[in-house]
């Protein structure tokens, strides 16, 4: 039987063209699939055996034809920026519900330096529940951290702006007391 990749990429094309070259120069005997968004972003000469566009299946659909496919590997390509969006923790489930043998995320689309081949590849069922339990431990982690670092960031930037307000209060201030307290022109100034 042959071995079979699903590649989603969440990351701009250039590095998704990347990606996927060093994954066939990686596992050059593995059938490769990619799932996109968009129709535009087949790309040819990738090293791509076929595409599955995500819009063509519903949402349960989707989940049902990965299943029936039974990947050896799913692989996510991502940059740190999805973190906190829908698409990411979308790809996240359809991983989990796609029965694939093995997950790997590669962050910023980097695949890394070791990985088994394909045919070592798979786990006892209670590995693979373990490793998914981990795996979306750490991403909301991850994602939680990214909320706070972004509160922070509110939160300080708020006191920013108020001691602004302050400042441009003071000086409205101090403009408008210039004004009233001004002698006119036109009256003698005591001597």
């Amino acid at each position: 039987m042959q071995s079979s990749i699903l590649v989603i990429g969440l990351v701009p094309l250039s590095d998704f063209t990347r990606f996927l070259g060093e994954l066939r120069a990686r596992y050059p005997e593995a059938a490769v699939t990619a799932l996109v968004g968009n129709p535009e972003l087949r790309i040819e000469n990738a090293g791509v055996d076929e595409y599955l566009l995500w819009g063509d299946f519903p949402s349960r659909a989707l989940a049902a034809e990965l299943r029936r496919r039974r990947f050896s590997l799913f692989i996510v390509a991502f940059n740190r920026e999805y973190y906190h969006t829908l698409t990411y923790w979308k790809v996240l489930l359809l991983a989990a519900f796609s029965r694939a043998r093995n997950v790997l995320f590669c962050e910023q689309a980097r695949l890394p330096t070791r990985i088994a081949p394909l045919s070592h590849l798979g786990g006892a069922p209670l590995k693979v529940i373990v490793a998914w339990i981990a795996l979306i431990c750490v991403q909301l982690v991850r994602l939680v951290t990214i909320g706070l670092t972004h509160l922070i960031i509110f939160v300080l930037g708020s006191v920013l702006i108020l001691v602004l307000l302050g400042i441009v209060a003071v000086d409205t201030g101090v403009a408008v007391a210039r004004l009233l307290g001004r002698p006119r022109r036109n009256q003698a100034v005591a001597r």
